[in-house]
């Protein structure tokens, strides 16, 4: 399964929204709102299900916006 696909199933078993997104560069963003214990453990399960296809991983904290209603594929 591929990493936008993975994102989204692992999602709906967490209360997280947001979305995953492929950059014109190739890389994947991934911008998530929850909890930060459920946050934790979302990006945790995301990046043991994909481990093999991350060569990189960043992460930045921000305020929550609260503008999305769920989590899926950005538009």
């Amino acid at each position: 399964m591929f990493f936008r696909a993975t994102a989204c199933e692992i999602a709906r078993g967490f209360d997280v929204t947001g979305y995953v997104r492929n950059l014109p560069d190739g890389r994947v963003e991934l911008v998530a709102e929850g909890t930060p214990d459920t946050l934790d453990a979302f990006i945790t399960a995301v990046t043991a299900a994909k481990r093999d296809n991350i060569d990189n991983q960043t992460a930045q904290d921000a305020p929550a916006t609260g503008e999305f209603r769920d989590f899926d594929t950005a538009r």
